[in-house]
């Protein structure tokens, strides 16, 4: 076929699309890949009018969602087997290309325009053929898989220059323009996935997942607490177990405090209240109700009595023979919460008896008005010269909180007949106290003075009572002489008085 004809007939491209003959490139083309042959072109003149090149008709395009017909793959290439030699392939020669400039010999059929454009008539385009979809019979090896449809590659573009057009390319003899892409043919193509579908997943910001974690693990710290603690406190009832029964009269104590009175669990005992009327120097029974939250013991009652023991000192006494004597005459002191010293709170053990002159053993029974009892021993002295009055002197000791009482019997000639000395130490605090009561278990004796001792814990007192001979008292006196009334009056003075 010669450059100057234009080629009536098409062939099929390896897609099975027609392709019509490519035809000679007019090298003053525009690039657009308009598909006319060349002539020498008469330039018009300026002013005349262009007539426009009418643009092929589109191929009809298959509606949205018709089914696409798979291809049916091509029988597979016979392979060489190993070792046999491989023919080389021969390249297709190339097209002839007319020279740029060469004038084109117009056809007989060639239509010329007044402006001696050709004007070549489009040829329609045939329908493709389509193969069969199965070419062979079914047998039990068919693999019945359909294959999916294969799309060109559309962004394949045109070949270099005298290189051969590859599949989904534009040949250059055919209007295509290295570096364009091949125009869709009518080629179905496969429905592509929705945007967003099959997108890989960004990876979770770091801090996003640390906070997840943090909160986490509050989460179960707080789960931990709550079983352990919260749930207890929320749960647990609140009891009251009253114990007390009795309180010791005159004993002070934290009357507003539920621990004074009861066990309470469930809440503090500090959170709840007390109500009552209790004194306790007054002895008799009271009532009270310790109330916590919306839980009440209910009326309890408690009773203040006396459960401690009397707390006596006793003395000697010296009388003239067939005198009358008296329990109380060997009383000293008493304390006790619930004694009447006007009441017979203490009577002798034996019988006493006064007729003969001698030195009797006298046990002394000292009963509470709640029958707490003690007993303690003293001397009875039966004597012609015995004392018929006494001197009492009370004077300040060298030791701070120290007390010296003395008592001195009189007989009727006025002579000193016997005399006694009562030591009492006062203390500051508990601690002072119960060191000096330990010095005293230990040695029989406080600050050197050994004697009887008595001890009062509520008032932090320790009393030593010591019997003193009548000889010892110019020594205890730091006198010469010390031993009738006379020397009383004159060297202790108003500190004495005068008990009958």
């Amino acid at each position: 076929m010669n450059n100057d004809q234009i080629p009536n007939n098409v062939n099929m491209n390896g897609g099975g699309v027609p392709n019509p003959v490519p035809t000679p490139i007019n090298p003053a083309d525009n690039g657009m890949g308009m598909n006319v042959n060349p002539v020498p072109m008469s330039q018009p003149e300026m002013g005349d009018p262009v007539s426009p090149v009418a643009p092929p008709s589109p191929m009809p395009q298959p509606e949205v969602g018709t089914p696409v017909s798979p291809v049916v793959p091509s029988s597979p290439m016979p392979q060489p087997e190993v070792g046999a030699p491989v023919s080389p392939v021969v390249p297709p020669s190339p097209m002839p290309q007319p020279e740029v400039g060469a004038p084109v010999q117009p056809s007989p059929n060639m239509n010329l325009n007044p402006m001696g454009v050709v004007e070549t008539p489009v040829a329609a385009t045939p329908e493709p053929t389509v193969s069969p979809l199965m070419s062979t019979p079914l047998t039990a090896d068919t693999n019945l898989n359909p294959t999916p449809p294969v799309a060109p590659d559309m962004n394949q573009t045109t070949p270099p220059v005298g290189m051969p057009a590859g599949p989904g390319m534009v040949p250059p003899a055919m209007g295509g323009m290295p570096g364009a892409p091949m125009p869709n043919m009518g080629i179905p193509v496969p429905p592509q996935a929705p945007v967003g579908i099959g997108k890989e997943k960004k990876p979770m910001n770091k801090t996003l997942i640390l906070v997840l974690v943090v909160v986490l693990v509050a989460a179960v710290g707080f789960g931990v607490w709550f079983v352990l603690f919260g749930s207890k406190s929320k749960t647990e009832a609140v009891t009251i177990n009253p114990f007390l029964k009795e309180i010791q009269l005159g004993v002070d104590l934290d009357l507003t405090s539920a621990s004074t009175f009861a066990i309470v669990s469930g809440m503090p005992s500090s959170e709840c209240s007390v109500s009552s009327t209790i004194d306790t120097k007054v002895a008799r029974t009271y009532e009270y109700t310790i109330t916590c939250g919306s839980v009440s013991s209910g009326k309890q009652t408690v009773e203040v009595k006396d459960t401690l023991p009397p707390v006596v000192v006793v003395k000697d006494v010296t009388v003239v023979p067939n005198a009358e004597v008296s329990p109380k005459d060997f009383i000293v002191t008493v304390e006790d919460a619930s004694i009447d010293e006007n009441t017979e709170y203490v009577r002798f053990v034996q019988e006493v008896s006064t007729t003969t002159e001698g030195t009797y053993e006298v046990s002394l029974e000292i009963t509470d008005l709640y029958n707490n009892t003690v007993t303690e021993t003293a001397k009875l002295i039966v004597d012609a010269h015995a004392p018929e009055y006494y001197y009492a002197c009370e004077l300040d000791g060298d030791e701070e909180g120290e007390v010296l009482a003395y008592r001195f019997g009189i007989d009727f000639e006025g002579y000193i007949h016997d005399a006694s000395k009562v030591v009492t130490f006062t203390y500051s605090d508990e601690a002072s106290y119960n060191e000096a009561v330990e010095s005293y278990n230990s040695s029989n004796s406080i600050n050197g003075i050994e004697g009887v001792a008595t001890f009062n814990q509520d008032k932090l007192q320790i009393s030593i009572n010591t019997t003193l001979s009548v000889d010892s008292l110019p020594d205890e006196f730091d006198t010469d002489l010390f031993s009738e009334e006379y020397d009383i009056q004159d060297i202790l003075g108003d500190s004495c008085k005068r008990e009958e």
